[in-house]
């Protein structure tokens, strides 16, 4: 379930007009703030896509992250947000499909399997 509402999150951020955004947010003192964004927020769908899907093949679920990266990218120049593909922000989002995993795994065999008795 929260898998499923953090996608929707990130499909909200990814195809509202950039001024809309920046707005409401000011990234300013960051360096290529919109990549990092990108990275996090996928982070957070990488992190919670395991446990949400235990049967399938962390393999097949990072290449489904990646290909939604890569829709959100195509959203982007098909609809009329002021927004434009970006080749590195797929590449961002892809990264942090990985680094979410990564993230999930160390706080299951961290934090989770300290919880068993």
């Amino acid at each position: 379930m929260i898998f499923f509402l953090m996608v929707l999150l990130v499909l909200y951020g990814t195809i509202t007009p950039l001024n809309e955004l920046s707005s409401r947010f000011d990234l300013s003192f960051i360096e290529h703030p919109d990549k990092i964004v990108h990275m996090l927020m996928f982070v957070i769908l990488g992190f919670f896509i395991v446990p949400s899907f235990p049967k399938i093949n962390p393999i097949l679920l990072a290449f489904i992250l990646s290909g939604f990266g890569y829709l959100t990218e195509l959203l982007q120049h098909w609809l009329p947000t002021g927004r434009t593909f970006e080749f590195y922000d797929w590449v961002a989002d892809s990264f942090g499909v990985i680094i979410g995993f990564i993230v999930y795994r160390v706080y299951n065999s961290l934090i989770l399997k300290n919880k068993k008795p």
